[in-house]
């Protein structure tokens, strides 16, 4: 790999604004519902009703009938003849009693059933119950599964569509539609738009993914990122104690002033341990622990295997408190709003952007000198009012 090639790329990427993800814009991705099937249900059956507001008119039906391999229907189709329904219920039985059809279009009398899975999997023999019904209602119904990946459903009647062949088409009907009416069609056609934006972050067609992909394309070499990420694992796991040796070496502590460094276990959704650094009163010390102070804290992998970098492993600093009545939002600048183990509800991610490359640069005592001068001042901004709030039972709080 080369990798004044790549580094010079990836300059290029970032100056282009082609690098890193962009953050959360659509609507449903800042509502947290991008991989949730019903949100995404409605929408698509919004979009194929040929009266919605979106004022796009049969346009994405008929390239969804041509998919499902009904051409006759798309080129007969009579606009006030169909009927788009949503969470149609089948008859009841003991192996399943609540089964649903996702989407269903009645296009001149025949039923076209779309069943969606965005982010789950198919549940047992429930295409085979939607097959089995709708055939007893007529004598040619179509059906399509449209999934993230083009997964095949148990049942072959269904024919398999992805979600990206969906955003072709949306985008077609958005390109060759009509001039939306200001009055009746313009928020509507900005949300199908919207929408569209949504299937592209998600389907990884936007511009930056099309950008990256080509990177890896010309650049990527499993062994050598595989190296750079244990490599980066090992630094992280080692940040706590370089900060604590940081902190040591400036003689920053005092008679009154303590650090700890300490192996918290975390239980909650997934149970993970947490290497701590914290500075707190030497008076805050219970059986010699710390029950409060500042710090800065590294999850380590939830297993050895376990190499996934998600923004949840990156470093975090706040104010950490044992006692969970008197946990607070403790952050001056609020970016996270639920408490994570004996932190406080706004811990925030601990930045890890380092400057230009050169062969100078030490990220391990980078990161060490960033993290201790964050410290001292959290330190600094917090230790007069959290020595208030310890020392008050059921006193007014932090910051009163």
């Amino acid at each position: 790999m080369d990798m004044g090639a790549a580094e010079a790329a990836i300059i290029r990427l970032r100056a282009a604004h082609r690098w890193n993800p962009p953050p959360p814009a659509t609507a449903m991705e800042i509502l947290e519902t991008d991989r949730l099937e019903i949100p995404h249900s409605r929408m698509v059956a919004w979009l194929l009703t040929p009266s919605g507001s979106h004022g796009l008119g049969p346009r994405l039906l008929k390239a969804l009938l041509t998919r499902a391999d009904r051409p006759d229907l798309a080129h007969t189709l009579a606009t006030d003849r169909v009927h788009v329904q949503r969470e149609v219920p089948l008859p009841a039985t003991a192996e399943h009693p609540d089964r649903r059809a996702d989407i269903v279009i009645w296009a001149d009398g025949t039923p076209v059933v779309i069943e969606m899975k965005v982010a789950s999997k198919e549940h047992e023999e429930q295409t085979h119950d939607l097959a089995g019904h709708f055939r007893a209602l007529h004598d040619a119904p179509a059906f399509l599964y449209l999934t993230l990946d083009g997964s095949h459903a148990q049942d072959n009647a269904f024919r398999p569509m992805r979600l990206l062949d969906l955003a072709a088409d949306l985008r077609q009907a958005l390109h060759t539609g009509p001039t939306p009416d200001p009055a009746l069609h313009h928020p509507g056609r900005a949300t199908a738009a919207d929408y569209l934006e949504t299937l592209e972050r998600l389907t990884h067609m936007t511009p930056t993914s099309r950008s990256t992909a080509e990177f890896w394309l010309r650049h990527g070499d499993d062994e050598v990122f595989a190296q750079a990420k244990k490599a980066a694992w090992a630094l992280l796991r080692r940040l706590p104690e370089l900060t604590a040796a940081a902190l040591t070496e400036r003689g920053a502590l005092t008679d009154d002033l303590v650090l700890q460094q300490r192996l918290d276990t975390v239980h909650g959704e997934r149970t993970r341990n947490e290497r701590v650094v914290l500075l707190g009163r030497r008076d805050w010390l219970t059986d010699g622990h710390l029950t409060a102070g500042v710090g800065l804290a590294v999850r380590e992998r939830l297993t050895a295997d376990d190499d996934r970098w998600t923004t949840h492993n990156k470093p975090f600093h706040g104010i950490w408190i044992a006692d969970p009545r008197l946990r607070k939002p403790l952050l001056a600048a609020p970016r996270l709003t639920e408490p994570w183990g004996n932190w406080g509800a706004n811990w925030d991610y601990f930045d890890l952007a380092l400057p230009d490359p050169s062969p100078d640069l030490d990220p391990e005592q980078t990161y060490a000198n960033r993290a201790a001068d964050l410290l001292l001042h959290l330190w600094t901004e917090h230790h007069t009012p959290l020595a208030h709030l310890l020392t008050t039972t059921d006193g007014p709080g932090y910051g009163s």
